[in-house]
């Protein structure tokens, strides 16, 4: 686990003692979680092991291929700064190479406050940040569209679109 804290406060936030869980932001941790679900699964429904064998290494090769294309693609932006609303991406940024220090965020867990948001544009300005990335589990009015009106995406469709939406 990565970001162990050494002693626990609550007035750092929403801190986890045995480190950040949000480990299956890193692709390749995906590959131990498809491993590790197929085995339970297959312990507690031992008639299909078969399925929940093949699903996982499915799911692993296709992950495998994957790999290297999004390492290609994310290569031009190693050790550029992305800020996050949440402290959820430091096993992503690490396999990719990417700074991920600022938050919107105050501290883990902790609603961000106009003055924080302040400072954090400020650092973005600074560093030259102009990607903010938040996780799937934060509804549409955190993901809010900050850009100026005149750069928003008007076409009404995410900038990234996920597979089996119903659509």
């Amino acid at each position: 686990m990565l970001e162990v804290p050494t002693s626990l406060d609550r007035s750092r936030g929403d801190i986890h003692a045995a480190g950040n869980p949000h480990f299956s932001g890193g692709p390749a941790n995906a590959i131990i979680v498809a491993r590790h679900l197929a085995d339970a699964l297959s312990r507690l429904e031992p008639k299909s092991r078969e399925v929940f064998q093949a699903n996982a290494q499915r799911f692993i090769a296709e992950l495998n291929t994957r790999l290297p294309q999004w390492e290609a693609k994310l290569a031009p932006y190693k050790g550029q700064t992305i800020v996050g609303y949440h402290n959820a991406w430091p096993y992503f940024a690490n396999r990719f190479g990417l700074v991920i220090d600022l938050f919107l965020e105050p501290k883990p867990g902790i609603p961000p406050t106009p003055a924080h948001l302040v400072e954090v544009i400020s650092a973005m300005r600074e560093r030259k940040a102009k990607v903010i990335i938040a996780g799937p589990l934060l509804g549409p009015s955190h993901r809010r569209d900050h850009r100026r009106p005149h750069q928003r995406n008007r076409g009404g469709r995410q900038p990234f679109p996920r597979r089996n939406q119903g659509n």
